[in-house]
C-alpha cells in the first residue's frame, strides 16, 4: 500500500493499493476519526436537559467525519433530508451525534 496524499487538517489519507482479485489499482480514503468522535461523545453526555432554556438555540446535533460524508453523499443520503435524518436517528450512528434526542 503506498501513501498518495495526507492532509494535516482534515486528517485525511488516499492510499494506492493493488487488488488482486480484481486486477486492479483501488485508491482508498481513510480519516482519523478520533478527535471528532471523542468530541461528539463529550458533547452528548455533558447535554443539558431540553427544558433548559435555549436548549434547541443553536445547538449542533452532530458531526461527521469528511470520509463519511463523502459514503453519505455517494449513497444518496446525504442530500435526501428524510434519509439523512434517519440515518442520524439509527442507534448504529449514535457516535456521530452530539446531543440525545430525535431529528
Amino acid at each position: 500500500m503506498m501513501l498518495i496524499t495526507a492532509d494535516p487538517v482534515t486528517r485525511i489519507r488516499r492510499r494506492m493499493h493493488y487488488h488482486h482479485a480484481a486486477d486492479e489499482y483501488v485508491i482508498s480514503h481513510e480519516q482519523d476519526d478520533r478527535e471528532i468522535l471523542e468530541g461528539n461523545k463529550a458533547s452528548y453526555n455533558s447535554y443539558r436537559k431540553a427544558s433548559d432554556p435555549h436548549a434547541e438555540m443553536g445547538d449542533l446535533y452532530g458531526r461527521i467525519p469528511a470520509v463519511v460524508w463523502g459514503r453519505l453523499i455517494e449513497q444518496g443520503i446525504a442530500n435526501d433530508t428524510k434519509r439523512l435524518k434517519a440515518w442520524l436517528n439509527d442507534s448504529d450512528n449514535r457516535v456521530f451525534r452530539r446531543r440525545p434526542g430525535r431529528l
